[in-house]
């Protein structure tokens, strides 16, 4: 992925807390830039980890806190879990998508 598209659009972790945003608030923050930029997005893996932060609104990656601001209303979100059946079976697991559906 990252040789399809360099690293001038390759976003990670660091990318938020680096932002200047965190020390000025005058700009605006990298998940929410993304947020605007993006007609819709696709995450890819989605853990039961994952799948919970989103589902319960933490936001501590940068791909958590893209989730919790995205406009569920306006734009698609497309989440592609990954785990084996046991795990998405899981009574949490499936409340979570619950929760998200």
């Amino acid at each position: 992925l990252k040789t399809l598209l360099g690293d001038e659009n390759m976003y990670t972790d660091k990318d938020e807390w680096d932002f200047e945003y965190t020390y000025n608030c005058t700009l605006t923050a990298t998940h929410l830039w993304l947020r605007q930029w993006a007609d819709l997005a696709v995450v890819a893996p989605v853990t039961c980890n994952h799948l919970a932060k989103i589902a319960h609104g933490i936001g501590d990656t940068l791909p958590s806190m893209i989730t919790n601001a995205w406009d569920w209303t306006r734009k698609p979100l497309i989440l592609c879990p990954a785990m084996n059946n046991i795990m998405y079976q899981h009574p949490a697991c499936q409340q979570n998508l619950k929760t998200l559906k």
